[in-house]
């Protein structure tokens, strides 16, 4: 249906849509059963299954049927709603997902899929589209859902990993557990959403087996807040207490719903302060401003993006930093890896940051129905949603965003990948994700209150990797915008709380209202957790990661409050503890507390991390990572250049050792042979403005050799010097110029009725060696043969040898073809076609009669003779009665008669007798040609059988 017809037919069925949500009780549209959707892409390469669907236009069923509820129940109405705001079914939409002027633009069938139960819904972004809204229902349990809706996901840029902004708007994993229908209604208030696709996704039963499914267990809501709690912006009590009753019994004390929290009143998002006054600790070097908190302090002057007011939990003095504390330290709490839920392999690496400076606190916006066991399904769902391609209906992400996730029962979980305790670049905050840690709580908090045991686990995990990067909670730090997705322009200095919202840093109502109210509280329970552990940390600075020849060079400084002594610093390269040391060289602003030392490293690209080790109270402080390259400690260099003449080559560029600064050798290779050795010193001031701490001022080379005409490959080798091994500088391929070969095809002719025999001769003058000729017929590659035949008269005539004659036979079939010779260039060069003729190759057809066909007692008896005019041998024939093939035999027989007639021998006789059932039949005969060609046919006769 085009977009013109589409739009006449919105207007009414978009006022249905608007109130099926109240009419989602009509047993005579609600049960309806959903269409078999078949023309489906399948994706069934690992235990996630996904069923991709592109969505089109306004469905008439679908659209029928939504029209027979409005004639039905045209004045039905909410319960509770008022009918003087509500006439009928001309109301505003009592989800609040539509605006007024919102029209639709997909209305699908009721369609049944494969089993699913995470989804997600995407399209093509358009200047011109505004306010998507996404409405749906599924098919579970024997009955459609009522309609819920989704409006469009924020925009996320991976910056780590270079993406570039999406082409595709999409919403939030959707999660609609062991669903196996689905319908879905797509309005947009300006434009129409183009290229609609949803993504059905089955996790699968994951590493644990059932227990992991989302099909495990009795779904259970989260608390979810009443109209008075948002009236009066009271916390909502839990909607479990309602549900009891309805609710099945079960063993798994996971599977109810825990406790809510208590929940503050949801505040407003405050405006950003001035960035704070800055202090720098001594060698910090300055990659983007950062409020550096002194260890004896936690206050904070005026107000601080994220920050609220809280009573809820009290931060006692014994939790206060800046007093006389004994030994503090933090463990690890129970983390789900993603090996446990069942994460896929991340498509591509984000990285890890430089330093680790905030949390950002989200919400997944999905349903708050779900079991303790449902949640690994959960997961791999929206693992798969995030990583799938933009194109295929996914979000086009490296891995999941968030660095951790923590459900409703207080179960934290491993995301992005990468290792729980490295600082792992995630992709959740926009403009900010390169020095902040994303925890998202599992459903959606913009509706629902917040669970003790939920807001408990992120203290929990937020407060343990505060106390492993030395983050102090209720403080505050400034950050600078990278721009994508936030809400501050690229370069802008915004100073947020250490915890913060989403909201704070993006246009999003992200964590939601009542989870954003409980900020203060975190923030509280996360000082009592891990303040104090902090002050007795490692503190430091780590100023300088500098790759080397196969080493990188670390330097920084560390002191330990709870000692005088050094702290002993790790590296770890690409995940591997490599080397420890002690902070001890003395430095003139931290005294003996520094260190600066190389740590062997092989050439290429790495991560390099920095750990200080505690001792006594406190953590271990990671120090951040950091990618590092390292030169190999072989000769490096450049082939700048080639050039020829009809008899040398000369190749230039330059080439040095990363161990010496002077000039080093290159040896010279021509086709695989030494030809030269040239020593590396003319002047080169570019080669040592580029690596200064290394190279010398000559390591430069030009050198000439000698080379016969033709194709060469010229390779110049570093020598090393030193620790090493000699190192290949590179290759180039050249062609002298040479002449080219000659040659003639003396004769062309046909060889019986398959095939061409081909002489001539042909050679090349910068050699007396024979030379290989490839003949070709009609174009198409038909043999090779070497031009090594004694040619007296080609050496008479041109002095170059006489080897250089050729004859070949080559394959074909009847008729008249092109035949053309090539000679190949001794040197590598050109390769001249040299002669072309043309030849037939016949092929005739057999003969012969049928001389008799006599009917017998059961028999039939054919006699006569059949030849093939291109052989003397004798040829077969093969006999048909009634049509069908009934007997081979060769035409073998002596006929004198026909050797004198035809003068290719006498055995072209047959006679043989068939058997056959008795009446009266049709006899016919073919004769088979002697090679490829045509079988005539010889005649038929007929003859009756008693």
């Amino acid at each position: 249906m085009g977009g013109k017809s589409m739009r006449a037919v919105t207007g009414s069925v978009t006022s249905v849509v608007l109130v099926w949500g109240l009419l989602a009780t009509a047993p005579s549209v609600a049960a309806a059963s959903p269409a078999v959707v078949s023309d489906v892409a399948q994706d069934t390469s690992s235990e996630v299954d996904v069923v991709e669907l592109d969505l089109t236009g306004i469905d008439p069923g679908a659209s029928a049927e939504i029209t027979e509820a409005d004639e039905v129940l045209p004045d039905t109405v909410a319960p509770g709603v008022d009918p003087d705001t509500v006439p009928g079914l001309e109301v505003e939409d009592p989800l609040g997902a539509l605006p007024d002027t919102a029209t639709t633009d997909v209305l699908t069938e009721q369609m049944t899929v494969d089993p699913f139960s995470v989804m997600g819904i995407s399209w093509d972004l358009d200047l011109g589209l505004e306010d998507v809204v996404v409405q749906y229902r599924t098919f579970r349990e024997g009955a459609w859902t009522d309609w819920g809706w989704v409006a469009p996901a924020e925009p996320y840029i991976d910056e780590a990993a270079g993406d570039e902004p999406s082409t595709r708007g999409a919403t939030d994993a959707i999660f609609v557990p062991d669903s196996t229908g689905v319908q879905l209604i797509v309005s947009s208030t300006a434009g129409t959403a183009q290229n609609v696709k949803v993504v059905l996704i089955d996790p699968g039963a994951g590493p644990s087996g059932d227990e992991a499914s989302t099909s495990s267990g009795t779904p259970t809501p989260a608390p979810v807040p009443t109209a008075a709690d948002v009236a009066t912006d009271e916390p909502a009590e839990s909607a479990d207490d309602a549900a009891t009753a309805t609710t099945p019994p079960t063993d798994e004390a996971a599977t109810e719903s825990p406790e809510p929290f208590e929940t503050p009143e949801p505040a407003e998002t405050q405006e950003p302060s001035a960035p704070a006054e800055e202090t720098t600790a001594p060698g910090v070097p300055v990659e983007e401003p950062a409020t550096v908190v002194s260890p004896t302090s936690v206050s904070v002057d005026g107000p601080v993006v994220g920050e609220q007011s809280s009573s809820a939990i009290t931060v006692p003095a014994a939790y206060m930093p800046n007093l006389v504390l004994p030994a503090a330290t933090m463990a690890q709490p129970a983390i789900v890896t993603r090996a446990q839920w069942g994460a896929p392999a991340p498509v591509c690496s984000g990285g890890y940051g430089s330093s680790t400076l905030a949390a950002a606190v989200h919400h997944t916006a999905s349903s708050n129905s779900y079991t303790a066991a449902q949640v690994p399904g959960l997961l791999r769902g929206i693992a798969e949603y995030h990583t799938r391609p933009e194109a295929s209906g996914g979000r086009g992400w490296c891995d999941v965003g968030y660095n951790f996730l923590v459900d409703k029962f207080g179960t934290i979980y491993e995301g992005r990948a990468g290792g729980i305790d490295q600082p792992v670049l995630g992709i959740h905050t926009g403009g900010f994700n390169s020095r902040v840690i994303g925890v998202s709580a599992i459903g959606n908090y913009q509706d629902a209150s917040v669970s003790a045991a939920m807001a408990e686990a992120i203290s929990q995990v937020i407060a343990w990797k505060f106390a492993q990067h030395r983050i102090m909670a209720n403080t505050s730090v400034t950050l600078v915008s990278g721009g994508g997705a936030s809400k501050y322009p690229e370069g802008t200095s915004v100073t947020f709380s250490t915890i913060f919202g989403h909201r704070d840093a993006q246009l999003t109502s992200c964590p939601g209202q009542y989870l954003y109210a409980l900020l203060g509280d975190i923030r509280n329970r996360v000082a009592q957790l891990s303040n104090a552990v902090v002050a007795e940390s490692p503190q430091g600075a780590w100023d300088l990661a500098q790759g080397g020849g196969s080493s990188v060079r670390v330097a920084g400084w560390a002191t330990d409050p709870s000692t005088s002594g050094a702290v002993l610093v790790q590296v770890l390269i690409d995940g591997t503890l490599t080397r420890s040391f002690a902070a001890d060289k003395v430095r003139s602003d931290v005294g003996a507390h520094s260190y600066d030392t190389s740590v062997t490293m092989s050439a290429g690209s790495h991560t390099v991390c920095v750990r200080y080790i505690n001792q006594g109270g406190g953590s271990d402080v990671h120090m951040g990572c950091r990618t590092i390259t390292a030169l190999p400690s072989n000769p490096v260099g450049v082939i700048d250049g080639t050039s020829v003449t009809a008899s040398s080559i000369t190749v230039r560029g330059w080439a040095r050792d990363p161990d010496s600064t002077s000039p080093i050798t290159v040896h010279v290779y021509v086709d695989g042979k030494a030809v030269a050795a040239e020593r590396a010193d003319e002047p080169r001031a570019d080669v040592q403005a580029s690596a200064p701490d290394e190279a010398g001022p000559n390591h430069g080379f030009q050198r000439t050799v000698s080379a016969n005409g033709g194709k060469h490959t010229v390779c110049v080798y570093g020598i090393n010097v030193g620790a090493g091994a000699n190192t290949k500088i590179g290759c180039k391929d050249v062609v002298v110029p040479n002449k080219i070969p000659v040659g003639v095809i003396d004769e062309a002719t046909a060889v019986g009725t398959d095939s061409i025999s081909v002489r001539g001769w042909a050679f090349d003058p910068d050699t007396s060696n024979p030379i290989t000729v490839h003949v070709y017929v009609d174009g198409k590659f038909a043999g090779i043969v070497a031009a090594d035949d004694n040619r007296s008269d080609v050496g008479r005539a041109y002095g170059n040898g006489s080897a250089h004659g050729f004859s070949t036979v080559v394959p074909a079939t009847a008729g008249t073809h092109t035949v053309c010779a090539y000679a190949i260039d001794s040197q590598g060069g050109g390769n001249p076609r040299f002669d072309c003729t043309s030849v037939t190759v016949r092929n005739a057809a057999p003969i012969g009669v049928i001389d008799q066909v006599t009917g017998g007692s059961g028999t039939v008896r054919v006699r006569g003779w059949a030849l093939d005019p291109d052989t003397t041998a004798s040829i077969s024939v093969h006999v048909y009665v009634d049509g069908k093939a009934v007997r081979s035999v060769r035409a073998s027989a002596s006929r004198s008669d026909i050797a004198r007639a035809y003068g290719l021998g006498a055995l072209h006789g047959f006679d043989t007798a068939v058997p056959v059932s008795a009446g009266t039949h049709q006899v016919c005969v073919y004769a088979i040609n002697a090679t490829a060609g045509s079988n005539p046919h010889l005649g038929c006769r007929t003859a009756t059988v008693s």
